[in-house]
């Protein structure tokens, strides 16, 4: 160095000093904070990483003991699913019986989302925490007029809430305290308030400088809205240093003072390391209130700046209140109890970061690091290896199909991709449906989540009537062997012997003229049937029978180890149908309505010329030289295959469906009832509501 450059370095840390010392440590800020800055998350936070999921009654159990420790300020629904039935919409219930005022209760979604503006209106919570993205790939972006619109209708909300309790207005229009106490004995608990939450400046996609950070921080901090009372922010990727954080706080600080707005900071841990809690005392040591977090630091994806930690470093700097406002001579109980709702009769784990299981396999596309993210530690750096895993609450569909893919096999992998999603969107809300009837087990077990998946898959396919002839086993075969390279293959049930008749006329009349269909046939324990690609075209002569080509056999159980194909030769491979009044016949005088494959299979099969008034009469045999190997059925007195127990037989239900190729539409919930419950492994239900596992030390 010069030592013309001396002077001017020298001068430069003179000017430095004097700023740096105007800050105080993060011990002396500690010190005078209030605890009460805190909006505990412990209800949606632990929800991200849990694969049990919560239940509505376990959700209100968790809001007893965090309101039991102290919390006034209680974040108790976040909605950001859409129309899709949630448990959070059964725990408002319980909630508003509980809390009746729900003051202090809070309410997060995003801007511009009208479905959870519809939802938090009917929900009666007085307090909304509002996410705004300016520029995420995963999350999508907010703008500045969505949020103005969204504000209103919050304005609104809280207005009619006040007149429904009878509460009077202050000066800005809207009464921010109850003094009424709460069911939990406190007063003066917060309502009206909205919190802003800039959900993604510092995930390095976006700085405080961008043009369009500067046009929403102008709007927010020089337009009087009289319910923002305060600002919030996190990092969702867990890759800011501490001293960012700070740099963020400090510049918000200076846009929305401390006589006006609340500042609260949000800090995730990231896969290759954790210092969400140093982030979070940085950014109080320049001038945030505090935080909003969850009581204990489980969550995302390898946890975030919990509030207990956080407590303790108050209380070991010599806050005095923190004793005074919260029970925290509970709190190692009152850690553990929350813990064993999100995880029961799961260890506390040290989720630890790089080598822990759960750092690199991903509960959602959000959390992910590959090589494309800032200050990443991609999983092949450290020689990790990725994965997926399933928390019932929170993963996306992106790592629920890169689960079931691992999970599986080539039955889910060999699908096209806008049937993966269907399917996955479908176990998503079929846990959610289990959830909100109260069954919680680990949905990310391998048993639990194909016993899921299976049942998802039965009804996508189109068999989700318990009565089908057509169970699960059967499906991946029959996927496999109706399905095209560009399009996968469902069921559409038209006729059940069962339920429409047994006569040729009540089968005709809801097969009709279409295409590409299923005859499934039942005798005792055997099952077969055959795939015919074309109608079942009758003759406009009444009185004679018409041949279409093309049909395929199989058989379902009872004469093979698995569901097999039967190919009949070439010049077999026809379906011949009898007009109304007419009969196809055969040798020897038998006759039949429906006769598939030249005389493999007739329907309404009557040994005179005259058919049987009934389809389930059957007549049916198999030539020995297309019988694949395997076989174990029966076989007749003249030395032929039959995959019934005799050759003549009444089929006790016959159902016939439509093959439709193509993309699968999207599963109507209702059609996933009955819901399955009977998982490989279950939690009882005693094991959840019991006191010595809910408070159960470990050894």
């Amino acid at each position: 160095m010069s030592s013309r450059e001396e002077p001017n370095l020298e001068r430069l840390l003179q000017s430095l000093l004097p700023r740096l010392a105007a800050l105080p440590t993060t011990h002396e800020r500690l010190r005078v904070v209030s605890p009460l800055d805190i909006i505990d998350h412990s209800i949606p936070e632990s929800a991200t990483t849990t694969p049990f999921g919560h239940t509505p009654r376990v959700k209100i159990r968790i809001f007893r003991k965090v309101r039991a420790f102290g919390f006034r300020d209680v974040a108790v629904v976040g909605h950001y699913y859409g129309s899709m039935p949630r448990v959070e919409d059964r725990f408002a219930q319980l909630l508003r019986a509980e809390e009746p005022r729900m003051s202090g209760c809070w309410f997060m979604l995003g801007t511009g989302d009208d479905e959870a503006l519809s939802r938090l209106e009917a929900s009666g919570i007085p307090n909304v925490m509002l996410d705004y993205t300016f520029r995420n790939p995963c999350t999508g972006s907010s703008s500045l007029d969505s949020l103005k619109t969204t504000i209103g209708r919050i304005h609104e909300h809280f207005k009619q809430l006040d007149r429904e309790v009878g509460m009077a207005a202050d000066n800005d229009g809207m009464p921010h305290l109850d003094d009424q106490a709460s069911q939990s004995g406190y007063r003066e608990l917060k309502r009206d308030h909205l919190y802003i939450n800039f959900v993604d400046l510092l995930d390095f996609n976006i700085t405080m400088d961008a043009p369009e950070v500067k046009k929403v921080m102008d709007y927010l901090s020089s337009e009087r809205i009289p319910i923002l009372k305060g600002i919030c922010f996190e990092g969702a990727r867990g890759i800011a240093f501490a001293d960012e954080y700070g740099d963020v706080t400090q510049r918000l600080r200076a846009l929305f003072p401390a006589s006006d707005f609340k500042l609260l900071v949000h800090s995730h841990a990231g896969p290759h390391g954790d210092n969400s809690q140093a982030a979070a005392l940085e950014c109080v040591r320049r001038g945030a209130d505090g935080v909003w977090a969850g009581f204990i630091p489980q969550a995302a994806q390898t946890g975030h700046n919990c509030s207990l930690q956080y407590l303790g470093y108050l209380h070991s700097s010599g806050n005095n209140q923190v004793a005074q406002l919260y029970n925290l001579n509970t709190a190692v109980e009152t850690a553990r109890s929350l813990h064993e709702l999100s995880f029961p009769g799961e260890p506390i784990p040290a989720d630890c970061p790089i080598f822990g299981s759960n750092a690199y396999s991903w509960v959602h596309s959000v959390f992910r690091h590959d090589r494309r993210t800032p200050r990443g530690l991609p999983a092949r750096a450290v020689g990790a290896t990725e994965g997926a895993r399933f928390a019932g609450m929170t993963t996306d569909v992106d790592m629920l199909i890169q689960r079931l893919d691992g999970l599986i096999g080539s039955d889910f992998s060999s699908m096209q991709p806008d049937a993966k999603k269907v399917s996955a969107l479908g176990v998503v809300t079929a846990i959610q449906l289990l959830l909100s009837k109260e069954h919680q087990c680990n949905f990310n077990d391998p048993d639990n989540l194909r016993y899921i998946y299976r049942h998802v898959d039965k009804v996508g396919f189109g068999v989700s009537d318990t009565a089908s002839l057509i169970k699960r086993p059967h499906i991946r075969h029959l996927r496999q062997w109706l399905r095209r390279p560009s399009q996968d293959a469902r069921l559409q049930l038209l006729y059940r012997s069962t339920r429409d008749g047994d006569s040729f006329d009540d089968l005709m009349s809801k097969v009709g003229s279409a295409r590409g269909l299923l005859f499934a046939v039942k005798h005792n324990n055997n099952k077969f049937g055959v795939f015919f690609d074309g109608s079942l075209n009758q003759p406009s002569d009444p009185k004679s029978d018409q041949t279409t080509r093309g049909d395929l056999f199989f058989s379902l159980s009872g004469s093979f180890p698995q569901p097999t194909q039967i190919h009949p030769s070439q010049d077999r491979q026809r379906v011949d149908v009898a007009g109304r009044d007419g009969a196809v016949q055969g040798t020897g005088g038998a006759s039949g309505k429906i006769v598939m494959a030249d005389g493999y299979l007739w329907l309404a099969y009557s040994r005179s010329s005259t058919p049987s008034p009934s389809i389930l009469s059957c007549h049916h045999w198999i030539d020995k030289d297309i019988t694949p190997p395997g076989f174990t059925g029966g076989e007749s007195s003249d030395g032929r295959n039959i995959l019934a127990d005799t050759m003549g037989f009444t089929a006790d239900v016959i159902e016939v469906y439509q093959v439709v190729r193509g993309p699968f539409p999207a599963i109507d919930r209702d059609a996933l009832l009955p819901l399955p419950v009977d998982f490989p492994k279950p939690l009882p239900a005693s094991a959840l509501s019991s006191p010595e596992r809910t408070c159960r030390r470990p050894a």
